[in-house]
């Protein structure tokens, strides 16, 4: 096969490419894809967002209940005495003494 023939086959393909794409028909394809795009990035936006309201619940009550459980160990400790010291520098300290209630 001639060289220049394949060259000009390659022109008019080409040609025929570039009409085929800018016709109606494929721009309503290209339309169309395009929002199949848009509403799949609307989806995961939604589920994302989801996620992200599910995992603030959860931090949520967990936080909640630390501070359940570390309000209910500080209520099993009673503090027995206190004993305020004085160094010769001005330095004041406190010592308590506690002890832990078992829970039965």
């Amino acid at each position: 096969m001639h060289p220049g023939l394949l060259v000009l086959g390659g022109f008019l393909l080409g040609t025929a490419g570039v009409k085929a794409a800018c016709s109606r028909p494929a721009h309503r394809a290209y339309v169309r894809t395009t929002v199949w795009g848009l509403q799949a990035k609307d989806y995961v936006e939604r589920v994302v967002d989801e996620a992200k309201a599910q995992c603030d619940d959860i931090m949520a009550e967990a936080q909640y209940v630390k501070t359940v459980e570390d309000a209910e160990r500080d209520a099993d400790e009673v503090i027995i005495g206190q004993t305020v010291v004085e160094d010769e520098d001005g330095d004041v300290t406190v010592a308590e003494e506690t002890v832990v209630e078992e829970k039965e």
